[in-house]
């Protein structure tokens, strides 16, 4: 793993201020060959351990249903971000019905503020709606987009963007550019690469601003919830169950056996079990309804199912027909 990651940094520009982390199953605080071996891999590349410099508050980041326990997941920073780091923690939250905690990690970052990202486009899945009441989260629908209306409207605003860029091909020939970059003291009389990234950067946010704008107007919205079809009341009181025995074990210092610990379990095992059952029986009748429908709809774009891809109907209709011949 570690020369995998070796050869993307070494294809990368040098000056860049490296961040990585993740589950390593590796725990460094205990002294062995591979310990060793990653603890070279971060001197190589001037990286330190977030741990170090802000350690957790708690003692471990994973721990096993036999109460072994490590701290295998962490962050490593390049050396000159070590002043920028505000907060390093493990987070105990529930419900988590993984065996690892999750690690959080803030820095404070200088940004271009002469370029600023469009605020629409803060995440490519996940939109916050400022006009909702609660202030929910939600999510495209791209498969439900009116894509006609979408290519056009595209091609007509970014047509102009693409005038622009023809415009800066001229005026900043290959040649200048590559006089430039071999002699930076020509930058007076050639291309100030300076103002060449400000105006790239400017083209950039006008094709994102265009194309976030109009998946506002053409794409449909579901709510973060919209594909969890099977969860009904018996699961949110599970989980309540489940959260509020975490609390109480968590309260009383996390304890290795006794009640608290036992209904802590208890309650993430029934809320998890749960939770497949429900996946697997609402799953089972959900495309029992999909393949009822699908029968009974013409190859007209029209019915329950919405427009359907010329394709993907036909390659629906192949594998319905091979499941009734056999």
């Amino acid at each position: 793993m570690l020369s995998e990651i070796d050869i993307v940094i070494e294809s990368q520009d040098q000056s860049l201020q490296l961040i990585i982390g993740g589950d390593f199953n590796v725990d460094l605080t205990i002294s062995c060959k591979i310990s060793s071996l990653f603890r070279q891999f971060l001197n190589k590349h001037c990286l330190e351990l977030v741990y170090d410099i802000v350690p957790y508050k708690a003692s471990s980041t994973f721990c096993s249903s036999t109460g072994a326990s490590s701290k295998i997941d962490f962050v490593a920073i390049h050396s000159s971000l070590h002043g920028d780091i505000e907060a390093n923690d493990i987070l105990d939250i529930e419900p988590n019905f993984s065996d690892h905690l999750p690690v959080a990690m803030s820095l404070s970052l200088k940004l271009n503020n002469n370029n600023p990202l469009p605020p629409v486009i803060t995440s490519q899945r996940a939109v916050n709606c400022n006009g909702d009441a609660n202030n929910e989260i939600k999510f495209l629908r791209w498969d439900h987009a009116d894509l006609i209306s979408y290519y056009f409207d595209s091609y007509d605003k970014l047509s102009s963007i693409s005038t622009r860029l023809n415009e800066i091909y001229e005026q900043y020939s290959l040649a200048d550019m590559t006089q430039c970059c071999q002699n930076s003291s020509l930058s007076s009389k050639k291309i100030d690469l300076f103002v060449l990234h400000n105006v790239i950067s400017d083209v950039y946010n006008s094709v994102v601003t265009v194309l976030s704008g109009l998946a506002w107007t053409h794409v449909p919205l579901a709510t973060k919830d919209f594909y969890k079809y099977w969860w009904d009341q018996e699961l949110s009181t599970l989980k309540e169950e489940s959260v509020a025995a975490h609390n109480a074990w968590k309260s009383a210092g996390k304890p290795n056996s006794g009640d608290l610990c036992e209904a802590k379990r208890v309650t993430k095992s029934r809320y998890r079990k749960s939770i497949r059952e429900h996946k697997t029986t609402q799953g089972i009748e959900f495309n029992n309804n999909l393949h009822e429908a699908l029968l009974k709809k013409t190859l007209h774009p029209s019915g329950n199912l919405g427009v359907v891809n010329s394709i993907n109907q036909s390659g629906f209709l192949k594998l319905l027909m091979a499941n009734q011949t056999q």
